[in-house]
């Protein structure tokens, strides 16, 4: 069996680390494999070998530096350019399917820490489960995230969403939970 090792280049100086790049590097430790951070916060640059597949984290202001690095493989990950990257929109985007809408999270409720209100849609749409993902990533690496309640009226109109949204969040390297309103009663998992 062969596990995988990874570089990853953040560019994030003395900002919270970018939410891609902390999953992508969750799930590769999950797995077994190695992670090493080219330019970790306050550590001397150390660019790894040239044959480790190198992830470059892309943020709003563009790619971080790639001066004194080599790869034979290089992947861009990140949400690209735009002031505030994580709640970029497309103007191409097609909004009928909900797909091409920002991350709009809600502020939280009450006195709950780590516990974030969403939407998995509205009305007879309703946005694709890796959209709502990428929203809990998002909130986890960068607000603590541990539970989601979902405003929907219900989620069970949403045909088979639900069973999809649960495998693909157990996917994911933390143990969240959610809430919300699935065939007319309140069930969490």
């Amino acid at each position: 069996m062969t596990t995988a090792s990874i570089r990853i280049v953040q560019g994030v100086g003395d900002a919270p680390p970018p939410p891609l790049a902390g999953a992508l590097a969750a799930w590769v430790l999950r797995a077994g494999g190695r992670v090493h951070v080219v330019d970790p916060r306050g550590a001397p640059f150390d660019p790894g070998p040239a044959a480790v597949p190198l992830f470059v984290h892309v943020e709003g202001a563009g790619a971080p530096s790639l001066d004194g690095l080599q790869w034979e493989e290089l992947t861009l990950i990140g949400p690209g350019q735009h002031a505030d990257p994580e709640r970029a929109f497309s103007p191409d985007a097609d909004l009928t399917a909900l797909d091409g809408l920002p991350l709009t999270t809600f502020a939280g409720f009450g006195a709950q820490e780590g516990a974030f209100r969403l939407l998995a849609g509205r009305g007879d749409r309703v946005r694709p489960v890796a959209a709502v993902i990428k929203e809990i990533v998002y909130l986890v690496e960068m607000s603590d995230l541990g539970h989601v309640l979902f405003d929907d009226a219900d989620l069970a109109s949403y045909g088979d969403w639900l069973p999809r949204f649960e495998a693909e969040l157990a996917h994911l390297p933390w143990a969240l939970t959610w809430q919300g309103t699935v065939a007319g009663v309140r069930a969490s998992g």
